[in-house]
């Protein structure tokens, strides 16, 4: 606990994990216009890994015990050493007006792994080509897929191999030369077959990619269903993200996670507006749904840096205007 004075800097020194000593900083900022605000960072001394950052916090004005809690996520991108984190309106009105509160909480890290990348030495760009002639092609093949009304011929031994669900398939019907597959279209099929053989998908629409998630996710396709999270998740802009998350039941989650990290922007837009008015109730549902995707307690990707307790110094300056936002 301490007191916090405008225009000075908390510093919260949280911990050591992935390789680097991570830190809040809290601080007091006025605008020409009179207008006062709260500023929280989240700091790292190093700037080599993507990582997604998910915190729990509570703040406790000392003097009247109230206590407002916050939980936000932000991702640094590998060249970021900062990143800052929006406070909501009640707990900026009540740090500002404190004049002594308690901080505590706690930190979470996810390493986010890089993007598949489809770059390859050109011989394996040949082995591409030539497996994605074989997608389909009946020259020594030895099972039929049978979907809707279209029956494609394939490989077991190049299926089985690849996709865990395909070599499932095969097991329960070692003898059968036919099989049905009765959970995808045929359109969806071809393009799971043709990522199997050759490893690269046709172009992505948003559409395909969401299509494709949900199968690459049933068929266990972890390469593809990446490939198409990417696509989705870099389809956004903060003038169509409200459409997507109307519209695409399985681009909730990630059209969520874009609105909570681009939020200040998209509130100055006429869609946020008209969205605010005809649905009022799915506003605070989707700034809650990018932290509700975390499961904090059996994730066991999640890495938790450390805990944040009563905050004793508040020496430092404010940081520069220039901390990335």
């Amino acid at each position: 606990s301490t007191e916090f004075q405008p225009e000075k800097c908390l510093t919260l020194k949280v911990g050591y994990a992935l390789n680097d000593l991570w830190s809040l900083k809290l601080f007091k900022k006025s605008l020409n216009n009179g207008k006062h605000f709260i500023v929280l960072s989240i700091e790292r001394q190093r700037d080599e890994q993507r990582v997604q950052v998910i915190m729990k916090l509570s703040f406790t004005d000392l003097h009247s015990n109230k206590t407002l809690s916050a939980q936000c996520f932000k991702r640094l991108r590998s060249i970021d050493k900062s990143k800052r984190l929006n406070l909501n309106k009640p707990i900026n009105r009540m740090l500002y007006k404190s004049e002594k509160f308690r901080v505590t909480g706690k930190i979470y890290l996810r390493l986010i792994s890089k993007p598949v990348s489809l770059a390859s030495p050109q011989t394996l760009i040949t082995l591409s080509t030539d497996f994605r002639k074989m997608c389909c092609n009946t020259i020594y093949s030895d099972v039929n897929l049978r979907c809707g009304s279209e029956v494609f011929a394939a490989h077991k031994t190049v299926l089985a191999m690849r996709c865990p669900k395909f070599n499932e398939m095969f097991k329960e019907n070692v003898n059968e030369v036919t099989i049905d597959v009765k959970d995808l279209t045929p359109h969806v099929l071809k393009a799971i077959l043709l990522f199997i053989y050759s490893g690269v998908p046709d172009p992505f629409t948003f559409q395909s990619a969401c299509d494709l998630l949900i199968a690459a996710d049933k068929y266990g396709l972890i390469e593809l269903k990446v490939l198409c999270v990417n696509h989705i998740r870099s389809s956004f802009t903060v003038k169509n993200v409200l459409d997507y998350f109307l519209k695409y039941e399985v681009a909730k989650t990630y059209a969520s996670e874009f609105i909570e990290e681009n939020i200040s922007e998209i509130e100055k837009t006429e869609q946020w507006q008209n969205f605010r008015t005809e649905f009022p109730d799915l506003v605070s549902e989707i700034l809650q749904d990018s932290f509700q995707m975390f499961d904090i307690e059996n994730d066991e990707q999640l890495i938790e840096v450390g805990q944040v307790t009563e905050v004793s110094s508040c020496n430092d300056q404010a940081p520069d205007e220039s901390v990335q936002s």
